[in-house]
């Protein structure tokens, strides 16, 4: 596999964990809050009226698309129990 490809997909999963873990320290962040914590890696999608929402407030267990990059995209949820969820998903390509 290529090495910036292999950089690229690792440090996707490894924001993923560290947003994640942040929004468990911040459980009132907005959605734009959120996509701050994504910037560096990711190109930001325009979120409109959404960004200022807290993600609680969300409708449950609809992943939102944060960025992306060439490699894949970055997405947020509220789960069931009201917490916040981020995951990476690769582009297949």
């Amino acid at each position: 596999m290529d090495q910036e490809i292999l950089y690229l997909t690792r440090s996707g999963k490894d924001l993923a964990r560290k947003t994640r873990r942040w929004l468990r320290q911040h459980p009132e962040a907005t959605l734009g809050e959120v996509a701050e914590q994504v910037r560096d890696l990711f190109q930001l999608r325009d979120l409109g009226d959404l960004a200022d929402r807290p993600l609680r407030e969300l409708p449950e267990c609809r992943w939102i698309v944060l960025g992306e990059n060439d490699r894949g995209r970055i997405e947020v949820q509220k789960d069931v129990a009201g917490l916040g969820d981020v995951r990476y998903v690769e582009t297949r390509g």
